[in-house]
């Protein structure tokens, strides 16, 4: 122990005055026997950080990157099989395979159509905006600011463009 223990008559046991690292002075304390100070007490770790395998200095600019040909192979692989071969493929012999391509958005739309229908449904919802904002305005619950009139007024033009949607979709 770092400390140095002092035990007087009685039986008592202190621990001695002693400098801080700041060069403060800690005031002589009475303990009880066995007492570990709290700076002295072995540090928990759970159980994860002691099974957690070492890292090098140079590991932390290193990041995966999956190789499209794992990434096709894997689709028709059930899930845990999957998951054990890309962490075995990952990282082979010291150099990172780059990938051809990346998938931006899992989403997006594919085709015309899918794009044209989701214009579709955007512009359906402002409508029903538009319309929410109207009831509101007639009940009296709402007086209107400029830029809501203006969106009012565009209600025409947006029923056009979902028409003309409509029709390119059915003639696809």
């Amino acid at each position: 122990m770092g400390d140095v223990r002092i035990k007087d008559k009685d039986g008592k046991t202190y621990i001695a005055a002693s400098r801080r690292p700041d060069g403060s002075w800690r005031k002589e304390r009475k303990v009880k026997e066995g007492y570990i100070p709290q700076d002295e007490q072995p540090r928990y770790d759970p159980r994860m950080r002691l099974n957690r395998p070492t890292r090098n200095e140079n590991d932390f600019n290193k990041l995966p990157v999956f190789s499209p040909s794992s990434m096709m192979k894997s689709r028709n692989i059930p899930k845990s099989v999957q998951n054990a071969k890309v962490a075995d493929e990952t990282f082979t012999s010291g150099h990172y395979n780059i990938p051809v391509a990346a998938i931006d958005k899992p989403n997006a739309c594919i085709t015309v159509k899918d794009q044209y229908e989701r214009k579709v449904f955007n512009l359906r919802k402002k409508i029903n905006d538009i319309n929410t904002l109207v009831t509101k305005i007639d009940k009296g619950e709402l007086k209107p600011q400029p830029n809501q009139l203006e969106k009012i007024k565009r209600r025409q033009e947006i029923e056009n463009e979902i028409t003309e949607l409509l029709d390119k979709i059915e003639k696809m």
